[in-house]
């Protein structure tokens, strides 16, 4: 699904477009040029179709060099390993999530309480990844043409982040599940959920100038992105709680 000429939507599961599997977050692809990235990596049950949706948008296959990941949680990086052996990719994320990405640390991610609750099958299993590249707030991402700027935004998951840059003329930002449309947001009962972390880290992004706004699930905005932002981040300014996404 292609969003502007640079990005596409190319995965996307049950709480998106039905694109690619139903464990899958939104996946999208970042064209660069010369190289490209993909933000977040799905679950990792079919990278095929994820790979095939790039192709079909025109996008060179051959030239993604790297797999940005939002959080650790499975349905954003529960991919990354496979990506990064079958795809020779570089795999980045932020420093505070890379530890229990290499340990494939199922408990750190909070992957056994959502198998046991259901939302992913019991033979479901998070593959140990290693991670190329460590990053923290405000560490530049060169993807060909286009550079991504990481926010540091510790919300639904203690190791999250943001990735906001200029592509094609737009002020874009990538949320994650820090953020989604209308202002709601992805508070879950999980073991490093910070509610104080989460009001913080969407005040910040309230402040943002954006353009395009692209969450890890659900509707995304092409021309007014940061009213999402702001909406949520009035809420938490008030000292009350946005609406749920989930």
């Amino acid at each position: 699904m292609k969003l502007t000429p640079s990005i596409s939507l190319v995965g996307s599961g049950v709480l998106g477009f039905g694109l690619s599997d139903a464990y899958d977050c939104h996946v999208y692809w970042v064209d660069g040029g010369t190289e490209a990235a993909i933000i977040d990596a799905g679950g990792g049950r079919d990278p095929d179709t994820i790979r095939n949706n790039a192709a079909k948008d025109g996008h060179d296959v051959s030239k993604l060099r790297y797999v940005l990941l939002t959080h650790y949680h499975a349905d954003h990086a529960g991919g990354a390993a496979g990506w990064r052996k079958n795809a020779n990719v570089q795999v980045i994320c932020a420093h505070d999530a890379a530890d229990a990405m290499e340990r494939g640390d199922e408990r750190a991610i909070s992957l056994d309480l959502a198998r046991q609750h259901g939302y992913y099958p019991s033979d479901y299993r998070f593959s140990a990844c290693p991670v190329d590249r460590r990053v923290r707030d405000g560490d530049q991402i060169r993807v060909g043409r286009w550079t991504l700027e990481t926010l540091e935004t510790p919300s639904q998951a203690r190791g999250h982040l943001c990735f906001r840059g200029e592509v094609d003329g737009k002020k874009v930002i990538f949320t994650g599940d820090v953020v989604f449309y209308g202002g709601t947001i992805g508070l879950i009962a999980t073991y490093d959920c910070n509610l104080q972390d989460y009001a913080k880290s969407v005040i910040r992004l309230g402040k943002l100038d954006i353009d395009a706004f692209f969450p890890g699930h659900g509707p995304f905005e092409l021309r007014d992105g940061g009213k999402h932002l702001k909406a949520a981040a009035e809420k938490f300014e008030k000292m009350a709680v946005p609406r749920n996404y989930f």
